[in-house]
């Protein structure tokens, strides 16, 4: 991964991939810009988090705004790490074991004041991927039988080879379960897998 290049937008301190400075204006980074345009959509969102997905020209990525929403959240980040940060370092460290994963691409910790404030993940999207939660739940079922069958066969495998590859790695995820973990399938159903929500 090339070096990051370090940036001061908008109140907030980015720590990027090079080639992602068109992404931010002189107010921060472009995500009214992006909303208003139909290049950012909202995918998910609470109180301790908002997730937008961005298809820009030449980049597609997922947003993940981390918020403080409570004060054990924020006493929290007083000894630790801004959710951000965790995730980032996370996922570097779990490619660099050849897990497969995500990619992050910058980081954005807010600044200029005392106290644990809100965070920015930029991570890549992985091109034709889906959360194996949803496979399973929309999906799957409507499969013939033997469709059906043999693809629980084969995600079993892979699967089980996934888990292996993250054991022999010696890494811990604390929230394993289908819904971060992103499933690719080729054109003979073959699935790949990924692991994510690396924070």
């Amino acid at each position: 991964m090339a070096e990051s290049i370090v940036l001061v937008s908008g109140g907030v301190r980015w720590q990027i991939q090079p080639g992602l400075e068109p992404l931010f204006g002189p107010d921060g980074l472009r995500l009214d810009e992006w909303l208003a345009a139909g290049q950012a959509r909202v995918i998910k969102h609470g109180p301790h988090r908002t997730v937008y997905h961005v298809v820009l020209p030449g980049v597609d990525f997922y947003l993940k705004h981390n918020r403080l929403a409570d004060r054990r959240a924020w006493l929290r980040q007083l000894i630790r790490p801004s959710k951000a940060r965790s995730e980032y370092e996370h996922a570097l460290a779990v490619a660099a074991r050849q897990v497969p994963t995500m990619e992050p691409l910058a980081i954005g910790e807010m600044c200029g004041s005392a106290g644990p404030r809100c965070s920015f993940l930029i991570t890549r999207a992985l091109p034709e991927t889906r959360p194996l939660s949803s496979f399973l739940e929309t999906t799957l079922p409507q499969w013939p039988a033997p469709r059906r069958a043999r693809m629980r066969q084969r995600l079993a495998v892979a699967l089980g080879q996934l888990l292996a590859r993250i054991h022999d790695a010696g890494i811990t995820h604390h929230d394993l379960h289908p819904g971060n973990l992103l499933l690719r399938l080729d054109a003979d159903d073959r699935p790949e897998l990924f692991l994510i929500d690396l924070h």
